[in-house]
């Protein structure tokens, strides 16, 4: 099975972070990411940019009107003091063994420097396109 694991920081409390605290966080995430990587679970990692720069694009079809066009808005779908700053997917044969790999991502260890932590959701549906990885 497939599974997407969100990792959520705080902005405040990285925002806060002195430059000598941002090069003990580089070196705290370093062995977690060792250990995570070692799994062989990983499937897809990605890290995203600040939420000011998305873009989200909502529907306004109606049962009476199924030809409009769908409203386009700058930033984030959800406003929300945590944002997501990576993603990743597992192969795992339960959410207990995608909980287990995911919780030795840096992210599960670093609360003092980030705040949030990992949300971890099934994948009913999962297919990669062959020219996208």
């Amino acid at each position: 099975m497939k599974f997407i694991c969100l990792c959520y920081y705080d902005p405040n409390t990285i925002n806060a972070l002195s430059p000598g605290e941002m090069e003990e966080l580089s070196a705290a995430c370093q062995p977690h990411y060792e250990e995570w990587e070692k799994t062989g679970k990983l499937a897809v990692l990605g890290g995203l940019s600040d939420p000011q720069a998305w873009k989200t694009i909502r529907p306004t079809d109606t049962p009476d009107n199924t030809h409009s066009r769908p409203i386009i808005t700058n930033g984030p779908y959800l406003s929300n003091s945590e944002r997501i700053g990576a993603f990743f997917f597992v192969d795992a044969q339960d959410i207990n063994e995608a909980v287990e790999i995911a919780a030795k991502h840096p992210s599960a260890h670093t609360g003092r420097f980030l705040g949030g932590g990992i949300e971890v959701c099934v994948c009913e549906s999962f297919q990669a396109q062959a020219s996208a990885v």
